[in-house]
C-alpha cells in the first residue's frame, strides 16, 4: 500500500474517538482500505477480514460497526458473501491524494478544499440564520429553561447555547430529529454524570451537541437510577 489519507481534525470531538478505541481503529483501518478501493469510499469486504486485520473477533467488529453505522459515520449493505462498507461524508474530507505521497497540493485539491470551505461556511451561516428566526420557537425555549432549572450551565453568550441547543433539537437519531423529549433526557442524563470519571463529561449545550451519541453508548451499559436503558425512554415521575 502506498498514500495516505487525511483525517479530520474534529474527530477529537467525535465520541467513538474519545470513548470507543475498538470501533475507532476500525474506523480507521476502513479509511485506509477505501483509499485504494473504486469508488474510493466503499470497501468490499468481510467481518473476518476485518477481524484478522484488527486482532479482533467477528461478534467484537459486528457490534463496532453497529456503533459506527449509530454515529453515522458508515452505511453497510451486507451479502452471504461479503459486505459493502461505505465511509460517510468522504468527498467532505478526503480526496484523491498522489499515490507516491507527493505533499504538494494539486489544483483539483485546491478547488475541492475551497468547495469544502465555501460549504461549511454556507451551512454555518444557515444555522445561524435560522437560529435568529427562530428566536420564538417554543420547543427551544422550553428545553432551555429545562436545562437551565436543572442546573445546566450555560456559559458563553447566550447566542451560541442557543444556537447549539437548537441544532441539537434537529440532530438525527436513526434519520429523525432528536425531538424535545430526548432533548430533555439526555439533559437528564448528563447531569447525572457529573464528576463520574470515564464519563463524558457534559456541562453545557456545546458539549452535548458533541458528546450525545457517547451518553448514548454508557445508557447502554448501566442504568442511572430511574433512567431507562433504551435512548429516548420515558422519564418516570
Amino acid at each position: 500500500m502506498s498514500g495516505w489519507v487525511k483525517l479530520y481534525c474534529k474527530s477529537i470531538h467525535n465520541p467513538i474517538w474519545q470513548m470507543d478505541r475498538t470501533a475507532w481503529q476500525i474506523f480507521e483501518y476502513l479509511l485506509l482500505r477505501a483509499y485504494e478501493s473504486t469508488p474510493q469510499n466503499r470497501v468490499v469486504t468481510t467481518r473476518q477480514r476485518i477481524a484478522e486485520a484488527c486482532h479482533s473477533n467477528n461478534s467484537t467488529v459486528y457490534k463496532a460497526l453497529a456503533r459506527l453505522k449509530n454515529a453515522e459515520m458508515v452505511t453497510t449493505k451486507s451479502t452471504n458473501k461479503y459486505t459493502i462498507i461505505s465511509i460517510r461524508n468522504w468527498h467532505k474530507y478526503q480526496d484523491r491524494v498522489n499515490n507516491a505521497g507527493n505533499n504538494k497540493v494539486t489544483t483539483k485539491e485546491q478547488q475541492s478544499n475551497t468547495l469544502n470551505k465555501s460549504i461549511d461556511n454556507r451551512d454555518k451561516n444557515k444555522s445561524k440564520d435560522l437560529v435568529a428566526s427562530d428566536k420564538r420557537n417554543p420547543e427551544l425555549q422550553e428545553l432551555i429553561d429545562y436545562a437551565t432549572s436543572k442546573g445546566f450551565s450555560l456559559q458563553g453568550s447566550q447566542r451560541v447555547n442557543r444556537q447549539y441547543a437548537y441544532n441539537l433539537l434537529r440532530k438525527k437519531y436513526r434519520g429523525e430529529p432528536l425531538g424535545l423529549d430526548r432533548c430533555k433526557w439526555l439533559v437528564d442524563v448528563s447531569l447525572s454524570l457529573a464528576g463520574k470519571p470515564y464519563k463524558p463529561q457534559i456541562i453545557d449545550f456545546k458539549s452535548l451537541f458533541y458528546k450525545w451519541q457517547g451518553l448514548i453508548v454508557h445508557v447502554g451499559k448501566e442504568k442511572y437510577g430511574r433512567y431507562q436503558t433504551s435512548f429516548g425512554g420515558k422519564r418516570e415521575s
